[in-house]
């Protein structure tokens, strides 16, 4: 784990808000994409690593993450690698790739598919990892 990434990890409020947001940074790492879940969600053996490596001795909280220890780090923990999240600006160009991606094929699944991988390729890396969040590569 990096310095950085640590230092947003530790900086959010509680031992929940921090080991949800561990979790979050780790399968960013893994799939740069982000993944709506609850920590009962979350695979145990995943928060056992997590609470014996950062948070030794210490019992695994009881409590909830509200809404904003999900959500909030999304911004930054996607800056950490150089994405940001995709806003409404970078619709145009998304809709006009996927109009030159449709004038090569003429199959509606293999368009979908062209769509998304020229929409995870384009020179400004727009990507669209899942469905509730997207990220574009300044």
């Amino acid at each position: 784990m990096t310095d950085a990434e640590r230092e947003l990890a530790f900086s959010r409020k509680g031992l929940t808000a921090q080991l949800h947001c561990l979790l979050q940074i780790g399968y960013f790492k893994a799939k740069r994409a982000f993944f709506r879940f609850s920590m009962s969600e979350a695979p145990v053996k995943d928060i056992a690593f997590l609470m014996q490596r950062y948070f030794p001795g210490q019992a695994l909280p009881m409590q909830q993450e509200s809404d904003s220890d999900r959500y909030l780090p999304r911004k930054e923990i996607a800056a950490l690698y150089g994405f940001r999240l995709w806003s409404a600006e970078d619709l145009p160009g998304l809709l006009h790739r996927a109009s030159n991606v449709e004038s090569f094929t003429v199959k509606a699944p293999a368009t979908m598919r062209c769509m998304v991988i020229a929409a995870s390729t384009d020179a400004r890396g727009t990507a669209r990892p899942s469905a509730s969040v997207r990220l574009v590569k300044p």
